[in-house]
């Protein structure tokens, strides 16, 4: 529940510092959100995996939700989660998050350079996080043991 209010109220932030459009549900957005944390813990939370799984659930209902927005906002709203997600599960989670915490930065990473690029209208954002965020989980379930395990 604590997890919840801390996205919600990322969630709030960052639809006040950007430019939303007022076809978004706002309602709809957050019951989806919570609802994908709630199914997430539901099935147990037992390792950083499973952590970057209910970062991913959220950001597949965002981009659903956000899908007509501009890039910027969407970049900047799935960021915010991952990292409050991050952030939420970091005090309370018994597990290694590691690679939670690499998602959260790359996506930050990410948010930057949609901020100060011209990025292509056919460029999906959401896509694109929910992608990279899915490739990092897949090389930590493989077992990344090292740096250059990071690189390739």
């Amino acid at each position: 529940r604590q997890l919840i209010s801390q996205v919600f109220q990322a969630i709030h932030k960052m639809v006040m510092s950007t430019t939303i459009s007022s076809a978004v549900d706002m309602g709809e957005l957050m019951v989806e959100v919570a609802t994908a944390i709630k199914e997430s813990y539901e099935s147990m939370i037992t390792s950083s995996s499973d952590i970057d799984l209910m970062a991913i659930a959220v950001m597949e209902s965002l981009d659903e939700l956000l899908s007509d927005e501009k890039k910027e906002s969407t970049a900047k709203i799935m960021s915010s989660v991952v990292t409050s997600i991050h952030e939420g599960t970091m005090s309370s989670s018994v597990v290694d998050s590691k690679s939670t915490l690499l998602i959260s930065r790359i996506l930050s990473t990410l948010t930057s350079i949609v901020q100060l690029s011209k990025v292509s209208s056919d460029v999906k954002v959401g896509m694109l996080f929910i992608s990279v965020a899915k490739k990092v989980n897949e090389m930590f379930v493989a077992g990344v043991t090292s740096s250059s395990d990071v690189d390739t």
